[in-house]
């Protein structure tokens, strides 16, 4: 059953629903306004929602993910190792704001070993100076590039935002959004 907020549900808003393609972003954004029985979806879908389900940590174990998007256990583990989802998940659970904490305090810790030493000696070697140089390049792209997990972070709000105010437009809204993030 299909529940479009302020609608009834109706057989060609499901149909219409389910013949779109869907992303990760998709499923982050339509989801919430859609209420679907999983069992009408493609395995596209499901995967798309499972690794969501499992990146965002909704679920407690592989069996109710599986449970919970129609699929068996093994479809889950196999989903899981073909796609990387627990090299993605760490990556998503390490925020921008840490990455350049963890990189700070390995450069602090360098330059404070440098200048323990005796006076005259507080230069770094061939070996300190190239990570220095590397510190500093991973500090300056952190600190000027945007990653599309801020990005979608970012629409994500206005997307709450815009779906309290006028709900309507929030389909056409993540089709745009989907193209967006595809150029990344």
């Amino acid at each position: 059953m299909l529940q479009v907020y302020g609608q009834k549900p109706n057989v060609q808003n499901f149909m219409t629903f389910l013949a779109a393609p869907v992303s990760m972003v998709t499923v982050l954004f339509v989801l919430p306004i859609y209420r679907c029985e999983f069992w009408a979806m493609k395995n596209a879908q499901k995967q798309d929602l499972a690794r969501l389900l499992y990146i965002r940590g909704v679920v407690e174990s592989q069996e109710e993910l599986a449970a919970r998007v129609g699929v068996t256990p093994v479809t889950i583990s196999r989903w899981k190792a073909r796609g990387n989802w627990e090299g993605f998940k760490k990556s998503m659970l390490v925020s921008r704001q840490d990455q350049l904490r963890r990189l700070y305090d390995q450069l602090d810790e360098l330059t404070a070993k440098i200048e323990e030493r005796p006076k005259g000696e507080r230069y770094a070697n061939n070996k300190e100076a190239d990570i220095q140089s590397k510190l500093t390049g991973s500090i300056r792209t952190l600190e000027t590039d945007i990653g599309v997990d801020e990005v979608v972070d970012v629409f994500k709000k206005f997307f709450d935002w815009m779906r309290s105010s006028d709900p309507s437009k929030i389909r056409e809204l993540v089709t745009l959004f989907d193209s967006f993030v595809k150029t990344f």
